[in-house]
């Protein structure tokens, strides 16, 4: 779904097991869920057009892919990260100096 500009929302069901690298590359989508089943995350899966992108991961345990080329799941710089305390999110947030928001 690469450069889907028009794309502005998403339910992503609960039997998803991965989000593949530039999977909403270039949507304008503003906040997503991603379910507790999502057990990993491609580089720059989230890159957004949005002034602004909230993130929701519900599996404290997800994996993210990151290469110093591609950068992380998200253009961090516009993404706020929500997650569980001690959670991999948590650390992806602290490793790359990202927005975090609380806890779920």
């Amino acid at each position: 779904m690469q450069s889907c500009e028009h794309l502005e929302s998403v339910s992503l069901p609960n039997t998803l097991k991965s989000i593949g690298h530039d999977a909403f590359n270039c949507s304008n989508l503003s906040y997503v869920e991603v379910p507790e089943s999502v057990e990993s995350i491609g580089a720059e899966a989230f890159y957004t057009n949005s002034e602004q992108i909230d993130i929701y991961i519900y599996n404290p345990n997800c994996e993210f892919e990151f290469d110093e080329h591609r950068g992380g799941i998200a253009g961090l710089s516009n993404a706020v990260i929500h997650g569980f305390k001690g959670s991999t999110a948590e650390d992806l947030v602290n490793e790359q100096n990202a927005n975090y928001k609380g806890h779920l």
